[in-house]
């Protein structure tokens, strides 16, 4: 009986080792996985367009220029009215081998995440105005009392359809010109850099017809291009729907996305000005 158990075992353990040795064999044999991305932490400040914000992303994660441009014209620009203002800074960690739809995606997780703890009572279009004042007021402000003081400039202007005449506005568009292929607009004879134009009818009762937004190829600026260049005069004479001096109102998305204490104070002069 103890022969037999002791042979018992020997083959119990040698069909062990049997086994153990073909597990070893098929996976040596089978396809090796991908090689995993690194992990990499990308610092965005606010105040920034996207297309600066994409040139951190493809600094830091390898992206090539169809990258870049992808992220921008197409990951970005998911929904047409909301192709600016919503991809707020941060410490974020993404790992190289993140698309770039992947890392689009988690920037607007944390901008749904502002609106939430930010815009609480106000509708998604609300909110959005909220940012658009925010992004030009910032840009224009020295101090935070300038920028309280700007806010409530802007939405007066804006209620009573007036010209705000912002410089960061002309900015947003001279910069964009020159970033995106340029063709015309269709809108009477004029040459704005843009593809698509909308109709709108004021508060007065008036119908205007302007270019709103691009849907063009990004070009990519390169490192050297300077972003927020100050206004000249022929700058300010720009044909588009978002120059401030030649339009009523704000633009039809924000001219960057704000910093947290921008929006606060432009949804706190909103709720004074015109009503929770």
């Amino acid at each position: 009986m103890r022969d037999s158990k002791y042979k018992t075992h020997y083959i119990i353990a040698f069909v062990g080792i049997l086994v153990l040795g073909v597990g070893v064999f098929l996976l040596s044999q089978s396809p090796k996985s991908e090689p995993r991305g690194e992990n990499v932490v990308v610092i965005i400040p606010d105040g920034l367009r996207k297309e600066q914000t994409a040139s951190l992303l493809a600094d830091a994660l390898g992206w090539s220029t169809e990258q870049e441009r992808k992220f921008v014209v197409e990951d970005t620009a998911r929904d047409i009215r909301h192709v600016e203002g919503v991809f707020p800074g941060g410490a974020y960690t993404f790992s190289t081998a993140s698309s770039t739809y992947e890392v689009a995606s988690a920037l607007l997780d944390v901008a749904v995440d502002r609106y939430r703890r930010l815009g609480a009572g106000l509708t998604p279009d609300e909110w959005y105005d909220v940012l658009k004042v925010a992004s030009i007021a910032e840009r224009e402000a020295e101090t935070i009392a300038d920028l309280n003081q700007r806010a409530e400039e802007i939405w007066q202007s804006w209620r009573n359809d007036e010209l705000l005449q912002s410089d960061a506005t002309v900015q947003y568009v001279r910069d964009s010109m020159q970033m995106y292929a340029s063709e015309s607009c269709k809108n009477g004879n004029t040459t704005s850099g843009m593809v698509s134009y909308d109709e709108y009818t004021t508060d007065t009762g008036e119908t205007r017809t302007v270019c709103i937004h691009w849907r063009l190829a990004y070009i990519g600026a390169g490192d050297d291009y300077e972003w927020w260049a100050p206004v000249t005069d022929n700058d300010r004479a720009l044909e588009h729907g978002h120059n401030t001096y030649l339009y009523s109102g704000v633009p039809q998305h924000p001219v960057a996305t704000p910093y947290e204490e921008s929006i606060m104070a432009a949804r706190g002069t909103r709720d004074a000005h015109i009503g929770n």
